[in-house]
């Protein structure tokens, strides 16, 4: 295997659920991917829990979610609005608002044979874990609606292998042989699957038992494809479990809560609008002093044609 094949798994790996890296380490080694710049070894650091970070856009605070037949083209990254924290409001009540705000929501599901391409524009530290300088970034994925199963992976342009080194249609085989063989959950969440979730998880053993890592990155997964009474539940378990700090979080000027789990000096937080419970993000925040954002990502989802 080659030095750019190596780096491209890297970029794999760090930008999976399972990523073990700085903020800082995903921007210098997508300049070495895309640049050709001079290599060196990336430097691990403490797992990031779940730094993955979106923002959806529709007209303001909400879900962007469209219906297409095109096949997905590449485009230029979109304007990076601005962001803060803010302090930190009563969970109680927050997560009240959001069940209200989840009981008018309704999935949206896809036509026969459409993928689901997930699009995160993101904002990544450069320049090391205490560096204010954030560096642009596009991460393209699409998926098959049913069991979640990821056929195609872009990153900068760059389509990307396989954890184990295959190719993208040996990887999306061995997910749906993996899919085949355990069936709907929360591996492999199919459209019925989560509409069968219903307002009171406890009753489905497997969600019930799940961290709030897991949680939360099923939420950001599917969300265009949860049910109202599901997301409901969802939220009621992710506050039954209790630790959960909610903040205020100001997104050009609209307020949407930032959930994070722990009193860790660095944390993951998920964003969810007030108003419909759709998720809109995730930080990757320093909480050391003030609290600084080191990773973002702006996220769109988008019905587009196999």
């Amino acid at each position: 295997m080659g030095s750019d094949d190596r780096d491209l798994l890297a970029v794999r790996a760090l930008v999976g659920q399972r990523a073990e890296a700085g903020p800082g380490d995903l921007a210098r080694l997508r300049a070495r991917v895309v640049a050709g710049a001079p290599r060196r070894r990336a430097r691990w650091v403490a797992p990031v829990a779940a730094g993955v970070v979106a923002l959806v856009l529709a007209g303001g605070i909400g879900l962007a979610l469209r219906r297409g037949d095109a096949q997905p083209e590449p485009v230029a990254p979109t304007p990076r609005p601005s962001l803060s924290l803010g302090p930190t409001v009563d969970a109680a009540a927050a997560f009240a608002q959001l069940e209200r705000g989840a009981a008018g929501t309704a999935p949206v599901l896809p036509k026969p044979h459409q993928l689901l391409r997930v699009r995160e524009d993101m904002l990544v530290t450069a320049g090391g874990p205490d560096s204010d300088v954030l560096m642009p970034q596009l991460h393209v994925s699409w998926y098959e609606p049913e069991g979640m199963i990821l056929v195609r992976e872009e990153y900068d342009g760059v389509a990307l292998s396989g954890p184990k080194g295959q190719s993208q249609a040996e990887q999306a085989a061995e997910e749906r042989a993996d899919f085949a063989a355990v069936g709907a959950g929360m591996r492999h969440p199919t459209p019925g699957w989560l509409a069968s979730l219903g307002p009171d998880p406890d009753t489905v053993r497997e969600v019930a038992q799940q961290q709030w890592g897991d949680l939360t990155n099923l939420m950001y997964r599917v969300d265009p494809l949860l049910p109202a009474m599901a997301r409901a539940g969802l939220l009621r378990l992710m506050a039954a479990g209790g630790g959960v700090a909610v903040s205020e979080v100001t997104f050009d000027g609209r307020r949407v809560f930032g959930l994070r789990y722990g009193e860790g000096p660095s944390a993951a937080v998920l964003l969810l609008d007030p108003g419909t419970a759709h998720v809109v993000g995730r930080l990757q925040v320093d909480y050391r002093g003030a609290g600084r954002i080191q990773e973002q990502r702006l996220t769109t989802y988008e019905f587009v044609a196999a």
